[in-house]
């Protein structure tokens, strides 16, 4: 927890200010799971130097993140509220996972109806998640799941500062 590691665009501001000096928390996988969500829900990275004319650094330190509003126009505001959450830049007001699972989004019933719509009906040919896993991997395969994905979309962008709260 004090070493500078993981992908660029998913890393959290105390990562990139606090490597090799003073360490960091978990609170830098919550963040990272508002990078996920953001791009889950808008289908393009919160944090990149290709819509930008800061550096990817200044950025996420800043707590700036690219906003395209036709890329949000149909998120709800309690969707993006857990977003806005997630990546705050001070990480002892940063939400944690368990409060991310009690934001008012995860419990709308109205949301879980869709989500279990899109994860399991016929149409998608993925089960629902059962009690036994098994995996098919090899032995040698099971420690190294080396993949990452990029998107970028050239638009007009607002930048979007959090306020410390």
């Amino acid at each position: 927890m004090t070493t500078l590691c993981g992908t660029p665009s998913y890393l959290a501001p105390e990562v990139l200010n606090n490597a090799g000096t003073g360490g960091y928390s978990r609170a830098v996988d919550y963040w990272s799971l508002g990078v996920m969500l953001f791009v889950c829900l808008s289908g393009y990275q919160p944090f990149s130097e290709n819509n930008s004319n800061m550096s990817l650094k200044d950025q996420i330190t800043g707590g700036f993140y690219n906003f395209i509003p036709t890329a949000w126009s149909a998120v709800s505001e309690p969707a993006l509220d857990l977003v806005k959450k997630l990546l705050v830049v001070d990480p002892e007001k940063r939400l944690t996972t368990l409060e991310a699972l009690e934001h008012p989004w995860l419990q709308d019933d109205d949301m879980k109806h869709s989500a279990n719509r899109l994860m399991y009906e016929d149409a998608h040919p993925m089960p629902p998640p059962s009690q036994h896993f098994t995996s098919r991997k090899r032995g040698h395969e099971m420690g190294s799941d080396a993949s990452t994905s990029t998107s970028s979309q050239t638009s007009t962008v607002q930048y979007e500062k959090r306020a410390k709260k």
